[in-house]
């Protein structure tokens, strides 16, 4: 009589198995990885040029480019291009006419409830940056409770300093107003710079000062609109400032929060850990930052990009153009 004796995998094979598995297994994630970071940076650059063309949209209807803030604490012009998102909804529920955290944009008229400052806006968030914290915090603006402002993650092109209250206005305030300064910006060497000085009229938000026209160096080699840098765990959703201007594509009062500079002395944040700068753009993706330059188009620069050609792309008008491999 024959037996035939049934054979299995002996402790040393079933060891050495798990041991192939586990080499594949640490060979293809940093593979997966990398292809979802792709899908993400894919992701992002599609925001910026959906974002880019509002703008253009926005121009070609108002005959102006948005102003960063067109009065003292109003809505930034990531509400102004809110239509042209295909976003009418928000857009509508906005009051134009009052301070971005007056009652009249909350919900029941009390802000601690929360308000239409805090409606996410998806077109307005980069798929890498992840905060691990969401609109959970009260903030206190001049005395005003409110509840935290949505996150944004991209900002505008102010230029290349800050040039609040120069002297020497004209009559119409252009390139700043000579008048004590009242907590916002005031720039003239980037596209989505001005602040109009008001008292809310709701016929200033159509009243930027700027065109294409303006845009001097050309509008494929200026910056229009960028990832700005937030250092990593200094979250500041709400206007109490600090944090890089986290949030607040709903609302400004101090220039960090709609818009950034770059130049020689504002470099592009390294990475999320950088803490020398807040108001300069900067990415999660790694090694490079998107912009989305005025003619429409997105570039992934290297945020080791020497400074002087970070300069000639924030400014508008300074006669210096770059060479497009820069760009490519």
């Amino acid at each position: 009589m024959t037996t035939h004796r049934k054979h299995g995998f002996t402790l040393v094979e079933l060891l050495v198995v798990i041991a192939i598995i586990g080499i594949l297994v640490s060979l293809l994630l940093p593979a997966v990885n990398a292809a979802r970071e792709a899908a993400r940076r894919a992701q992002c650059i599609n925001n910026l040029k959906q974002i880019s063309l509002a703008v253009h949209t926005f121009e070609n209807t108002k005959g102006k480019l948005p102003a960063a803030c067109y009065w003292d604490e109003s809505p930034t012009w990531m509400v102004l291009i809110l239509p042209f998102i295909e976003d009418q909804g928000t857009y509508d529920a906005w009051n134009l006419e009052v301070k971005w955290h007056s009652t009249s944009n909350t919900y029941d008229g009390n802000p601690r409830n929360g308000g239409i400052w805090d409606r996410q806006v998806s077109l307005y968030r980069c798929p890498t940056r992840s905060r691990g914290v969401e609109l959970t915090e009260m903030g206190v603006f001049y005395g005003e409770p409110h509840f935290a402002a949505a996150f944004g993650d991209y900002a505008g092109n102010a230029g290349t300093e800050w040039a609040c209250c120069p002297p020497e206005p004209d009559k119409w305030g252009n390139l700043g107003q000579n008048i004590p300064h009242r907590g916002a910006m005031g720039t003239i060497h980037g596209p989505l710079t001005h602040q109009m000085w008001g008292s809310g009229n709701p016929l200033l938000p159509d009243k930027g000062r700027l065109n294409w026209k303006n845009i001097t160096d050309g509008l494929s080699k200026t910056f229009l609109v960028g990832e700005k840098h937030v250092q990593e765990g200094n979250y500041k959703p709400s206007a109490e400032g600090g944090g890089g201007g986290d949030g607040a594509w709903c609302g400004c009062n101090e220039w960090i929060f709609a818009v950034r500079i770059a130049g020689e002395s504002k470099p592009i944040a390294p990475g999320p850990d950088y803490d020398l700068d807040f108001d300069i753009f900067g990415s999660w993706h790694s090694g490079i930052c998107n912009f989305a330059l005025c003619d429409g188009s997105v570039s992934s620069l290297n945020v080791f990009l020497d400074g002087r050609i970070l300069q000639r792309l924030a400014d508008r008008h300074d006669g210096l153009v770059i060479d497009d491999d820069f760009l490519n």
